[in-house]
């Protein structure tokens, strides 16, 4: 892919990322956008090189994490700085190994453990910082809340994820128009998250007797 493509689809996913969550323009954010923002970043990562791919994702952790928190950097400079270059280093590192994932022949599952392992690791720790993570941009959703009262809010970080990575996947069959030798692949695909999603929705007929909070995710 040349030059401005790989700059558009760096900026759609991260753009995608700050609409998803609180910010100055919706207030509340645009929850529905973190089911497909990272579409375009994984298209990018399959169809470059890995030198590419690392620069890509060096850029989009600084990008995404800039976006979501701008705040930051008016607050203190160096500080939201630091933050922003500890993201790109995260996501140059996640996108190297995203990228040795596609040889993988169910190379999705490992897709989808690799981004929400990385989401875990970024706010643990003495350099963990409570933002960017997805899940955290369904705050005022029940669906999710209900799930995280009774299994945590990684629950919620894999059904969007996975359903991004499914996403990703059926534009890439209809691309590459590989139907009959991908069709094993998309119906395995849709059960990662058509799990999950049981999972929640068990929790919404049955929630948890004592939820941790009834408004509001839990924020590391």
């Amino acid at each position: 892919m040349n030059f401005l493509s790989n700059i558009l689809l760096i900026f759609l996913s991260a753009f995608f990322t700050f609409l998803s969550h609180p910010n100055f323009i919706f207030s509340d954010g645009l929850s529905f956008f973190s089911w497909f923002n990272l579409v375009p970043f994984l298209y990018l990562l399959k169809k470059n090189n890995l030198r590419n791919c690392v620069l890509s994702g060096t850029v989009y952790g600084f990008l995404s994490c800039f976006f979501v928190c701008n705040w930051l950097i008016t607050y203190n400079f160096w500080a939201g700085f630091f933050v922003y270059i500890l993201f790109a280093f995260y996501w140059a590192v996640l996108s190297f190994l995203l990228k040795f994932s596609f040889k993988i022949k169910y190379h999705y599952l490992l897709i989808v453990l690799l981004l929400v392992v990385q989401e875990i690791i970024s706010v643990k720790g003495y350099l963990g910082f409570g933002y960017c993570v997805s899940v955290y941009s369904q705050w005022n959703n029940s669906f999710f809340l209900s799930a995280a009262s009774r299994f945590g809010i990684w629950i919620g970080s894999l059904l969007l994820i996975s359903v991004n990575v499914f996403i990703f996947k059926i534009i890439e069959v209809f691309l590459e128009k590989k139907f009959e030798t991908s069709f094993t692949e998309l119906s395995i695909s849709s059960m990662v998250p058509g799990f999950f999603f049981c999972l929640m929705l068990f929790c919404s007929f049955y929630p948890c007797k004592h939820q941790e909070s009834e408004n509001s995710l839990k924020v590391l």
